[in-house]
């Protein structure tokens, strides 16, 4: 089996169920008012089929009430030059094409948008797709060197598009500086996904090396002595301890990924906890 068939497999038990349940209300109001009718689909109850409009129009409608409306799920895939180290851009494009494959095949309202510095691409009312595919497709010929994340505008754009609360999904390195994305945690549920290689956040490497600066394209020659190594480990482990120190302030729940990890069992850790 592939490994796309095999993450499809892998995924096909409801990732957001627990989320469903906790944010009926949050989501969708309260109580049972009746909201709209929509297609039948394999995820809606058959006890809701509205047997007379179905007739009428020739195709089964179900009743949906404010506490049955789908999530509203946000994937933004970040844009950056420093995600084609080790392709860190493969993990990202697996969560990525994981969660949506989940979204999709249960009928969760589900909009993507890729990042850098500014708006890309926006993909929304993703329904009758496969998620899967449909982001490996998005992503297979992205240019990800010179770029990076301006999350000023990232934060400035989401609260002004999102209309509605909703679980957005942040997947990219995190590795930029002043990174602020606590203004869009306040309106919605946000999780960080750090797409990460072990051998960044710590150099073992001494001598001289030829180093490209995925941003500015510059390659430039570096000696790295013992001493510069451990001063660059210091600096790394502190910038992230300061990340999640944010990130725990402002309930912005958040995970590392790396390559060969279980990706669906760690977004279910996430999710769940």
């Amino acid at each position: 089996m592939d490994k796309n068939k095999l993450l499809q497999f892998k995924s096909n038990k409801r990732l957001f169920s627990k989320l469903q349940g906790e944010h009926k209300s949050l989501f969708s109001g309260s109580g049972v008012e009746f909201l709209e009718l929509r297609e039948y689909s394999t995820s809606n109850s058959a006890k809701h089929i509205n047997w007379k409009r179905s007739l009428n129009s020739n195709t089964p409608l179900v009743n949906i009430y404010t506490d049955e409306r789908e999530l509203n799920i946000t994937l933004v895939y970040l844009i950056s030059g420093s995600l084609e180290y080790k392709d860190k851009k493969e993990l990202a494009r697996d969560i990525l094409a994981t969660l949506s494959y989940s979204a999709t095949k249960f009928n969760e309202r589900l909009t993507i948008i890729l990042f850098s510095n500014k708006v890309e691409a926006i993909y929304s009312s993703l329904k009758a797709i496969n998620g899967f595919e449909f982001s490996y497709h998005i992503t297979n010929n992205l240019t990800h060197l010179g770029k990076s994340i301006d999350y000023n505008n990232l934060s400035f754009f989401l609260e002004s598009y999102l209309k509605e609360r909703s679980l957005i999904f942040l997947i990219g390195d995190f590795l930029d500086k002043n990174i602020d994305i606590k203004s869009i945690s306040l309106k919605n549920e946000l999780f960080a996904l750090l797409v990460r290689d072990k051998s960044e956040e710590s150099i073992n490497a001494k001598g001289e090396i030829e180093a490209k600066d995925p941003i500015s394209l510059k390659i430039e020659r570096l000696f790295i002595s013992r001493a510069s190594a451990k001063s660059y480990n210091n600096k790394f482990k502190e910038q992230d301890k300061s990340l999640f120190k944010e990130f725990n302030r402002y309930g912005i729940k958040y995970t590392k990924f790396y390559k060969s990890e279980d990706i669906l069992e760690k977004l279910k850790r996430l999710i769940s906890g």
